[in-house]
């Protein structure tokens, strides 16, 4: 624990400079160990850990081999740990993690405190996901159902070379199952706490000789695990409120998925792969717990805290969250969404000499999400957000490879249009509504907002050989985004307190002029790296990252006293300094990568959030820190997994409230260290001569801010989760049996927190799931 302790209190220089001491300390006995043989440290499977290979660098190599800090997840690892979200993957990934808004509906990455919290649809976050290759720019399309997966791979740091859209933080990968040239497939059903029922299956193989293909499906659902007593509530007159339907329990879901894939192949060297998906999540209203708070004031009258209290300032005192239990007017079952069609066209032909490829993607998206803003059995106000979204991409990219050189170069285009529509929603009789003298009509204050985004960029990369052991990588993107933007806020009757009205029949007035705006933005991203390869089981390497992001555009509430000249913010730029290490030592047996890396940001994209006021400001920011993890298999069926992480991430320059000067604070939803733990031990033929898999898993996050204030009741406190599992697979391994358990202790965590102590004395909060435990069955073939 001191190491850890002065490591978190070193400057960012000596953090580096150490980093790469100790691998390059590290790295000698390894280059030692055997010098007679490179593959004498090469073992089989069953007795070593195994090679995992990945196409961060858009082709096929050991993940042990590629001078990226990457962590890479197979499906099937997925599966057996219960982890069926996409979001899942921050508990087997150190550094990374979810900052979310609607009651985790909307939920974002977090990469190396690379973080944006825009619940706005038109904003795209700095961690950049793909499916199956193909872009998904809406936020809360990023939250999904894993099914017929074949890996996750998390690659961290600025990726804006070799990947299509530039990203600063860093990206995740979801790669998919393919057709394969014979009959195979899967089926698996799950029961599970508060009636869960989930089915996942795939089944694919030749329909000809040049032509294959592959079907999936997902069909996952669970009831409420929040009890909502507002009924009661309102019986026993501590709150008042006429929305019907009201008082629903909270926290079920519904999401059915299902993807078709032909993949035709007229030749060895051809391969033609047509990719189409769609995805349908329905929710209840967002879970929102009141915590109640009070502003602290300085003797100028200025806010310069929130802190948690006893009663709101309704003089509501809500329920212990320890039992479920929550109190909200606003509630209902399947009324939030979250629906996308996808179809992607792959091309791929090697032209022996190089490989042409092309990736030609088109998706709609739509959603709606609703929730109390007061959280509360009032009929105060409420908030709501409804969008959709076209986009297409293209990449076309040529890469080949040599013996002493390896490189890639294409160009990607891309049309993104979103529309948006979010506010402030009073029904009848709210006490928001009877502030604009509509307690008959109720009023929803809404902002209308559109966004036209092309973008097209040009890339290269090489790796070059130097020498048999030393190798250097550069790379350069350049890109042109255009982008054309409107904006208007209008009050409009409130027609159904679980929609956001913007019928024009309905129109009573607008809050000002409207605004637009077109605008041309020319960035640039590149990378300049060297790597030191000893020995196929060592590699050293450091290197500058330039990454960029475009500017956007806030969506203020109508509400808003920020003027129009806060609307529009610029792109940010980060200057990423990066070393690492990657080892493979005790014949095979364990594994060891570690990095460490120091941000240095210009114009960071900052969201901040003032009571109903949200946007962002371009601030000065720098991160820095390490992290690793530590594979062994001391036996053949025994394997532990460590992995780590301590960050430092501050914002400068940033006004907490009027009249305070600017101060440097914590970045929101950057946690200081993170640490996950996994083991798992296999007993051959156990039972009915098949293998028992006995595992435990853990997670560890640290406490962080929600907001850029920093204030006390922003903060989300630290917690650790514990799950297990114990999966048999009989002797032919196409039967098996799953029992998990998560968060088995059953811990109330938080996973967001909106400050609205001056709205209504309150602070919105949002848990994570309880203890769950589920059994599953599957058959492969």
């Amino acid at each position: 624990m001191t190491n850890l302790a002065t490591l978190r209190s070193l400057p960012s220089p000596s953090l580096v400079a150490l980093a790469l001491s100790l691998s390059l300390a590290v790295v000698n006995p390894a280059f030692a160990q055997d010098t007679a043989s490179e593959t004498a440290s090469t073992s089989s499977e069953s007795e070593g850990i195994g090679d995992i290979v990945v196409t961060a660098q858009r082709r096929e190599q050991n993940l042990q081999q590629v001078p990226i800090s990457i962590t890479a997840v197979s499906g099937d690892k997925l599966r057996d740990l219960g982890l069926t979200r996409s979001t899942d993957i921050i508990r087997l990934t150190p550094g990374v993690s979810i900052s979310s808004s609607s009651g985790g509906e909307n939920a974002q990455y977090s990469m190396r405190g690379v973080t944006q919290n825009d619940y706005a649809e038109i904003a795209e976050g700095p961690i950049a996901v793909y499916v199956d290759d193909s872009y998904i720019p809406n936020l809360q399309g990023q939250n999904f159902g894993f099914y017929d997966m074949q890996r996750v791979e998390v690659l961290k740091g600025p990726q804006g070379i070799l990947f299509g859209r530039n990203a600063t933080g860093g990206l995740v990968h979801y790669i998919i199952n393919k057709p394969s040239d014979r009959l195979e497939g899967y089926g698996q059903a799950t029961y599970g706490s508060y009636d869960q029922v989930r089915l996942e299956g795939a089944v694919g193989g030749p329909i000809s000789d040049t032509l294959s293909a592959r079907v999936s499906f997902l069909y996952d659902r669970n009831g409420a695990f929040w009890k909502n007593q507002a009924a009661s509530d309102i019986a026993s007159g501590a709150g008042s409120s006429t929305v019907e339907p009201c008082c629903a329990d909270l926290g079920g879901k519904r999401n059915i998925a299902g993807r078709l894939q032909l993949e035709y192949k007229p030749t060895n060297d051809l391969s033609i792969r047509l990719m189409g998906s769609i995805n349908r999540q329905r929710y209840s209203t967002a879970a929102y717990a009141e915590r109640p708070s009070v502003a602290v004031t300085n003797a100028d009258g200025v806010i310069v805290d929130t802190v948690f209290t006893d009663k709101d300032a309704l003089g509501y005192t809500p329920p212990d969250i320890g039992d479920r239990e929550i109190s909200s007017d606003l509630a209902k079952k399947n009324v939030d969404f979250s629906y996308s069609n996808d179809v992607n066209l792959h091309i791929d032909y090697d032209m022996g000499s190089a490989k042409l490829v092309s990736v030609t993607s088109y998706r709609r998206f739509w959603k709606k999400t609703l929730f109390d803003a007061d959280a509360s059995p009032t009929n105060f106000l409420n908030f709501g957000s409804k969008g959709r979204a076209t986009n297409w991409s293209e990449e076309l990219r040529l890469q080949g490879s040599t013996d002493s050189l390896d490189w890639s170069t294409g160009i990607y285009l891309l049309d993104i249009k979103s529309n948006f529509n979010v506010g402030l929603v009073g029904p009848i009789g709210s006490l928001f509504a009877d502030l604009f003298d509509a307690t008959d009509t109720g009023i929803d204050t809404v902002n209308v907002a559109k966004l036209h985004t092309q973008s097209a960029s040009v890339f290269g990369q090489v790796e070059y050989k130097i020498t048999p052991t030393i190798s250097v990588t550069a790379g350069l993107r350049g890109i042109v985004d255009k982008q054309n933007f409107f904006y208007g806020a209008y009050a409009f009757t409130n027609a159904d307190p679980y929609e956001i009205n913007t019928d024009p029949a309905d129109y009573l007035y607008s809050f000002g002029a409207d605004y637009s705006d077109k605008r041309t933005q020319h960035l640039w991203a590149g990378k300049l790296q060297l790597q030191w390869m000893p020995n196929p089981d060592a590699l050293v390497y450091a290197g500058i990252n330039r990454g960029t992001k475009s500017g956007n555009y806030n969506v203020l509430l109508a509400i808003s006293s920020i003027g129009d000249a806060s609307i529009p913010y610029g792109d940010e730029t980060l200057l990423a300094y990066e070393v690492g290490t990657k080892l493979t030592f005790w014949d095979g047996k364990a594994r060891f990568n570690a990095a460490a890396y120091y941000y240095d940001y210009k114009n960071y994209q900052a969201y901040s959030s003032r009571a109903l006021t949200t946007y962002v400001l371009n601030k000065p920011a720098r991160n820095y820190g390490v992290e690793g993890s530590l594979t062994v298999k001391p036996v053949p069926n025994l394997q532990f997994d460590f992995s780590g992480s301590l960050l430092n991430a501050k914002v400068k320059d940033v006004t907490v409230a009027n009249g305070l000067d600017p101060q440097t604070v914590r970045t929101p939803f950057a946690a200081k260290s993170q640490a996950s733990a996994l083991v798992s031990y296999t007993l051959p033929g156990a039972i009915a001569q098949g293998d028992l898999t006995l595992s435990g898993n853990y997670y560890y996050t640290a406490g962080f801010y929600t907001n850029n204030q920093n204030f006390t009741n922003q903060y989300v406190p630290g917690y650790s989760l514990w799950g297990a599992t114990v999966r048999w697979q009989d002797v032919s391994r196409q039967w098996d049996v799953t029992l998990t358990a998560n968060n088995i202790f059953d811990k109330r965590y938080l996973v967001t927190q909106v400050d609205l102590t001056s709205v209504c004395g309150c602070t919105e909060s949002a848990y994570g799931t309880p203890r769950w435990l589920t059994a599953a069955i599957g058959y492969h073939f």
